[in-house]
């Protein structure tokens, strides 16, 4: 398992339709993943985070408009 100070951070720039697509993306994988042992525990949890990171961005979005 890796360390967090092992851990690469990234910063992207995407448009409102690239985060739907994202979401749409994440949910899907959620509602699919067949579960530990087969897939790795952390992989949930960091899908679970990447999908209320979404979340978030699309509240914002609906925010601005």
């Amino acid at each position: 398992m890796e360390h967090e100070d092992d851990l690469m951070g990234f910063e992207i720039q995407i448009t409102d339709d690239e985060v739907r697509a994202l979401y749409y993306a994440v949910t899907e994988a959620l509602q699919n993943w067949p579960g530990a042992p087969q897939r790795p525990v952390e992989e949930q949890e960091h899908l679970q985070s990447l999908e209320m990171g979404l979340v978030q961005m699309m509240l914002e979005m609906q925010f601005e408009r």
